[in-house]
């Protein structure tokens, strides 16, 4: 059976998703064969088919399969599906604006250590764009609290309004270079909606505390 190579990307630009997915798949097939190495070249492009149009919001998934070789050349069926973009890609962004949030009050190594429930209000529609920006929201004395929001803004219909697709509270950890936890630089709210997102993600981290001290205790 012939290995398919699986790849994702944002956006749709689909010639360079077809070079790069049948030039990768190429590239393995010649040097997973016992002799020396080399490097593929692509020197032309038999046909492309654009079958549907790919709209911004959605996200590409390309694979390819090879389909016949000769003895100086490999033919690369290259195929691109897409579709609105995943929530794993939407977690994963997010995630990654928090950690950015995160190391720049802390500067150090950062660890995710827990993520409130991810709520996720809207689906992100087709000529969306989607804006993901993070705020600290609270800090421990060895954590702190990142809210993470998910916002969708229209590119093409004016008439359609931003809204917000997702939002979620992250908390994260500082580490030193031997990866123990250190203490975290405090967050000192100033306006009165600062004071009240903090009073906030301190009763969420009050409460989760409780929790994990409820499961420690032994059972009678």
């Amino acid at each position: 059976m012939t290995p398919t190579w699986p790849a994702m990307s944002m956006g749709g630009d689909h010639p360079e998703d077809d070079r790069g997915g049948g030039c990768h798949h190429q590239h393995r097939h010649c040097n997973s064969q016992n002799r020396e190495r080399c490097v593929a070249a692509l020197p032309w492009v038999e046909r492309t088919d654009f079958l549907s149009p790919m709209c911004i919001g959605e996200v590409a998934h390309v694979s390819a399969e090879i389909t016949y070789t000769s003895k100086h050349s490999v033919e690369v069926q290259v195929n691109v599906l897409s579709e609105n973009i995943l929530t794993g890609v939407t977690m994963k962004l997010m995630d990654e604006v928090a950690g950015i949030v995160a190391a720049r009050h802390c500067k150090t190594n950062i660890v995710t250590a827990s993520v409130d429930a991810i709520n996720f209000h809207d689906k992100i529609r087709k000529g969306f764009l989607i804006t993901i920006s993070g705020r600290m929201t609270f800090t421990s004395n060895m954590s702190m609290e990142i809210e993470v929001l998910v916002d969708a803004d229209p590119v093409v219909d004016s008439s359609q309004k931003r809204y917000r697709a997702a939002s979620a509270f992250f908390t994260y950890l500082s580490l030193s270079q031997e990866g123990r936890s250190l203490p975290v630089p405090q967050l000192v709210p100033e306006t009165e909606d600062e004071k009240k997102r903090f009073e906030e993600g301190k009763g969420r981290y009050l409460q989760m505390k409780a929790k994990r001290q409820g499961h420690a205790e032994p059972q009678p």
